[in-house]
């Protein structure tokens, strides 16, 4: 899941419309938020032919280290999020930078490829990132 399925009007398809009528969400009640384990989730699907289809999980892939994020799925999502103020050139600098974190001399080449590849329209978005290096 990545930022772009929430964009825009996505939430008025009529499809979409028509799978969130059918949907209840609520609490869990084994699971509680004041626990360090309430990022888990219960789903359960009940099909046309009233079959109960049920999936547990104790948190969510990406939460934890014992249950990382495969790195397919971080690229995306890092490519999806920078991709709305970066360049495409950027957004690969960038991936390429932070996947070798640990070898750069200094964070400010990181800093200063952010800054170069703003693709901001917004007023002082490329200021505003080299400001911050």
């Amino acid at each position: 899941m990545v930022l772009s399925h929430f964009n825009d009007d996505a939430y008025l398809d009529a499809r979409v419309a028509d799978v969130m009528a059918r949907i209840e969400a609520a609490p869990h009640p084994q699971m509680s938020s004041a626990d360090t384990a309430h990022f888990g989730a219960e789903v359960t699907v009940t099909t046309t032919d009233g079959r109960r289809l049920v999936k547990v999980v104790d948190s969510a892939l990406g939460r934890t280290l014992e249950q990382p994020l495969p790195r397919f799925a971080l690229e995306a999502k890092y490519r999806d999020c920078a991709g709305r103020v970066l360049t495409p050139d950027a957004v690969d600098r960038s991936l390429d930078l932070v996947a070798d974190m640990e070898t750069l001399d200094r964070a400010s080449v990181l800093a200063d490829t952010l800054a170069a590849g703003c693709a901001c329209d917004q007023a002082g978005g490329p200021a505003a990132l080299a400001r911050a290096s």
